[in-house]
């Protein structure tokens, strides 16, 4: 049986877990990442590969202790979620490889999360204009970095 949002729910009340993977879960919806808002001992989430949009990954903002999200391969979100993430003052990493319709118009908001220092963005719609992301976020001299969360 496949995992569900109902199934999620669940793992919601695991308010001890510090790491989850729910990537390539074809059924679960952004209902699912709502479920996760207690677990504020998470420290790294991969949930790509994903139909989630930018209004469910908007729930994440409630996991304030996250340092790692893998986010790759998500093909409805633009990065206006980034915009509800100012409070993931935790968050170093960032994979957000292979997201179609992410664009330059999402990294103004990740110069408010002042431990992100790794992020990918390969093969996203992003170029080396005016908004590349070394000339938005910190401690990017060596970028473009492939980094993939560790567990």
């Amino acid at each position: 049986p496949a995992l569900t949002d109902k199934s999620v729910s669940f793992v919601g009340r695991l308010t001890a877990l510090q790491q989850l993977s729910i990537a390539s879960c074809k059924l679960l919806t952004d209902e699912s990442l709502a479920h996760l808002s207690r677990l504020q001992k998470l420290e790294i989430l991969s949930i790509g590969w994903n139909a989630y949009t930018d209004r469910g990954l908007g729930h994440v903002s409630a996991l304030r202790s996250v340092q790692c999200i893998g986010m790759q391969r998500m093909q409805n979100v633009t990065g206006e979620c980034f915009a509800l993430w100012g409070n993931l003052q935790h968050l170093s990493m960032l994979n957000a490889a292979r997201c179609p319709l992410l664009t330059e118009k999402a990294l103004p908001y990740l110069t408010r999360l002042p431990s992100l220092g790794r992020v990918n963005f390969s093969f996203c719609p992003i170029d080396e204009g005016p908004a590349y992301p070394s000339r938005w976020l910190k401690d990017s001299g060596d970028w473009p970095l492939l980094y993939f969360c560790k567990w």
